[in-house]
Parts: C-alpha cells; structure tokens; sequence
C-alpha cells in the first residue's frame, strides 16, 4: 500500500478471522490477528500484533484509515474515541482536513465474538450501519466515531452482552468519512 497509496486518500481494512490477547510479563497485554497460516502456540513470531498495525499504518501515506476488525481480541494500543458531536458541512470538512487512523473491533478483550445464522453479528450490524443506521445525527455522513458509537451497543445487545466493540484511534485528529 505504502507504493501506491497519496496523501489524500482513504484505506478501510477489513479483517474477519481469529484474534488472541498475550499476557505479558508485569501484567502488560498484547492482542494479535491470527492469519490462517499462523502458528496458534506462538502468536509473537506468526500472528501481526496491534504494535505492528500500528507501525504499518505509520507508512502508508494515505489520509484516512479505518481497520474494521471482527475478530476475538481487544483492540490494544489505540485511544479510545469520544461521543459524536452534531456535525455540520464546515465540521465534515474540518475533520476530513486531518490525519486518522481509526480502529473498530468486534469485541473487548477475552471475548469470543458471534456468529448468527452464519455470518457474525459484529458484520452484519456494520452493514446495516453502513446502510444508514450508523448516521446518528442524519447529516448524510457517517464518521469512524458514529459508525463505533452506533455498533457497541447494538452488537453488545445483539449478543446479548456477550460482545461489546471497541473503538478508537492509533494517531490523527481526523475521521473516517462514509459519505451516504
């Protein structure tokens, strides 16, 4: 991506497969997205840790990033993001002005996410928010922040509290923008 991404664009990465959270020594946690080809016994040598999320996106020129994670782990090392504020087209224009590399994860740490009628929960709501539904103050944009804001409690509910999303941001005061 680092190749072939500018300045001013937008990547969504989607990953829906297993994750794992390591306890580390003094009580530090790491998570992991585990690849199909990942040696579960040791997630540090084969699966690729938040740290390195981190760092690859770090390399990608790109404006905007949104990882959209439905997997088992936490979503480690990101800040977490605040409620949404009432937007407006100069507000739109001012946050799509800035850097963000934004991350929503299908569950909290040591939760196993879930599966309804064959497809997971935490994708089929992204779906419908992506529909509209995550357009929480109808102004026909959905942010990376709406779009967590609007999957944490329908996921937690649709699980019935047994998954709730996580969200926030590895660096950059901007959004994710979904225009509708």
């Amino acid at each position: 991506l680092s190749n072939v991404i500018g300045e001013n664009d937008a990547v969504l990465i989607y990953f829906a497969g297993h994750g794992h959270t390591e306890n580390l020594v003094g009580g530090a946690k790491e998570g992991y997205i585990i690849p199909q080809d990942a040696n579960t016994e040791d997630s540090f040598l084969s699966a690729i840790s938040m740290h390195q999320l981190k760092s690859i996106t770090q390399r990608i020129k790109a404006k905007h990033i949104l990882f959209l994670m439905d997997s088992c782990y936490s979503g480690m090392g990101f800040a977490r993001s605040g409620g949404v504020p009432k937007s407006d087209n100069e507000y739109i224009n001012k946050i799509m002005s800035y850097r963000a590399v934004q991350m929503i994860t299908a569950g909290s740490m040591d939760e196993q996410v879930l599966e309804e009628g064959g497809h997971g929960i935490f994708t089929k709501l992204l779906l419908e928010g992506l529909e509209g539904k995550a357009d929480l103050d109808k102004d026909g944009y959905i942010t990376g922040s709406e779009l967590g804001t609007f999957l944490r409690p329908e996921v937690s509910k649709r699980s019935n509290y047994r998954q709730t999303p996580n969200f926030g941001r590895f660096e950059g005061e901007g959004e994710y923008i979904f225009h509708l």
